[in-house]
């Protein structure tokens, strides 16, 4: 089997978006080894192959009430399909030592055998340390992801890395590692004028209305180049960025609604758009076939599709669409995840009714366009109903607030004609 390379690609002079997007996804296949490549690792088997005959993320295991323990799955070595997560945290690093840069892929990802004392999480069996390599990058893996675990899990994992670093005599390496994750405060005050942090990088500025304008409008151009995860966050970011300098959200681009998951999921088209890619993995006679038929049947027979629940369904067949290239396809044969999944009804998609109006008891009526603007006033009536009709956000939830306002009793209508008054 020809070798081939997990490619580090060296940052581009350029930062766009899609520039520094491409060179923290690309996984390339060679023929031989590059001299002079020195950035990645060399495998005796094609790094998708390594996982083509896995779980993906046992989606077939979940039903669609039960995949909020799916998308908090850890990742380490071997469960990162096609290296999406070795690409991003090897660009946080200035440079990767020559024994990772010689290791081969076999010997690091096939873990299925080891013992549960080779992992640093005895308890998950992730992050293998049965090699000096497989140490280091388990170690990169477990830095990004320390969040997750509580503090005695972190105390364990932490000393079982310890005692592996003393082993492999890689304890100045794995302090490397440390220098590069920059303290969660410092970061935060970093990247809080962008959109989207990756790494050591920051995508999409939003301190200001015009570099909100155009950040929303590049992630549009180059949204193929992340994950939707990444999409939903950078769009959410965007859309609370551009409330903060005074915009009404209806005035946003529809895709940026629809990345950012406000809006709602037609089960009918949701369903058709699984199986289509059951159809597509079948014939490429993908395990993930049937993976994907019970994600469909599981979306079928559910009797209500919380907006919640579809995300996590969005980002299971958006990681499926990258194990199988449907990426490439988006805009020709198949659409991104959340063009149909919350692509039903957006307050976008208010925007053409704007004439539209909500009839109060009182005799008044708001048109959607007002109700948009309308977060301060809803605050008269106390945080609970606040949070249930106002977004994290800052922005009003249309159809929520358009079917409460009429039923309202006339004394609190008046409450909210007052404080609209001032609006």
């Amino acid at each position: 089997m020809s070798p081939v390379v997990a490619h580090r690609v060296q940052k581009p002079h350029t930062q766009s978006p899609e520039a520094v997007a491409v060179s923290l996804y690309s996984v390339k296949p060679l023929t031989e080894p590059q001299e002079g490549f020195g950035q990645g690792i060399v495998a005796g088997s094609s790094l998708t192959g390594a996982f083509s005959t896995g779980t993906i993320l046992s989606v077939d295991t979940y039903s669609v009430s039960s995949l909020g323990a799916l998308i908090m799955t850890i990742v380490d070595l071997p469960s990162d399909r096609g290296f999406v997560h070795f690409a991003r945290l090897t660009n946080s690093l200035p440079e990767l030592p020559a024994f990772v840069k010689e290791a081969s892929t076999d010997g690091c990802v096939e873990t299925a055998a080891l013992p549960s004392s080779a992992f640093a999480d005895v308890i998950g069996k992730k992050f293998p340390m049965h090699t000096k390599a497989s140490a280091f990058l388990s170690y990169a893996y477990y830095r990004d992801q320390q969040d997750k675990f509580t503090k005695e899990a972190q105390a364990r994992i932490l000393s079982k890395f310890e005692s592996a670093a003393e082993i492999w005599g890689i304890r100045t390496e794995l302090r490397q590692i440390d220098a590069a994750y920059v303290p969660t405060a410092e970061k935060q005050a970093s990247s809080d004028n962008y959109a989207l942090s990756a790494g050591s990088s920051n995508f999409f500025p939003i301190d200001t209305p015009a570099n909100t304008v155009r950040s929303a409008n590049d992630l549009i151009d180059c949204r193929g180049n992340f994950p939707y995860e990444m999409r939903k966050q950078a769009a959410t970011s965007i859309m609370k960025a551009a409330v903060a300098h005074g915009f009404a959200t209806i005035d946003l681009p529809e895709e940026l609604h629809r990345m950012a998951a406000f809006g709602l999921c037609d089960k009918t088209a949701a369903v058709n758009e699984i199986n289509r890619r059951v159809a597509y993995a079948s014939g490429m006679r993908s395990p993930l076939a049937k993976s994907m038929a019970n994600l469909s049947s599981d979306v079928e027979n559910s009797t209500r599709l919380a907006p919640e629940d579809m995300v996590k369904v969005a980002e299971i067949v958006d990681t499926v669409d990258r194990e199988l290239k449907i990426t490439e396809l988006y805009g020709t044969n198949f659409e991104f995840p959340e063009d149909v999944f919350f692509g039903a009804f957006t307050e976008k998609t208010a925007s053409h009714i704007k004439s539209s109006t909500v009839q109060m008891i009182t005799g008044n009526a708001y048109s959607l366009d007002q109700l948009s603007k309308a977060a301060e006033a809803l605050k008269v009536f106390g945080n609970d109903f606040y949070g249930d009709v106002v977004r994290g956000d800052g922005s009003v939830d249309l159809s929520k607030i358009a079917d409460v306002l009429p039923t309202m009793p006339r004394d609190e209508a008046a409450l909210f004609d007052r404080a609209m008054a001032s609006v």
